[in-house]
């Protein structure tokens, strides 16, 4: 993970970091760029991702569904599966 922090950046009005009264010339603020992508040169020996299973996914939706609003759709999601790469041995 790299961190780069960026101090006194401009900024804008709709900043929510800025109070509502700050002048147009004093519209700066502190950043912190985190690069927390996985290198594609390691991508196959990266460490697993946290995956929740297809059972668990099922007692939480058949309990907690309708309440959540949770449909098949979500399911790759909240079982965290990636969307990139050839990684269904790492899912267990």
């Amino acid at each position: 993970v790299d961190i780069d922090l960026i101090r006194n950046t401009w900024s804008q009005r709709l900043d929510p970091l800025l109070p509502v009264d700050t002048p147009e010339d004093k519209m700066v603020t502190n950043r912190a760029l985190v690069d927390a992508c996985i290198p594609y040169e390691r991508l196959k020996d990266w460490a697993p991702w946290a995956a929740m299973s297809s059972e668990m996914w099922q007692k939480i939706r058949a309990k907690w569904g309708k309440e959540l609003g949770i449909d098949g759709a979500q399911e790759a999601r909240a079982r965290g599966l990636p969307s990139f790469g050839d990684h269904g041995d790492r899912m267990g």
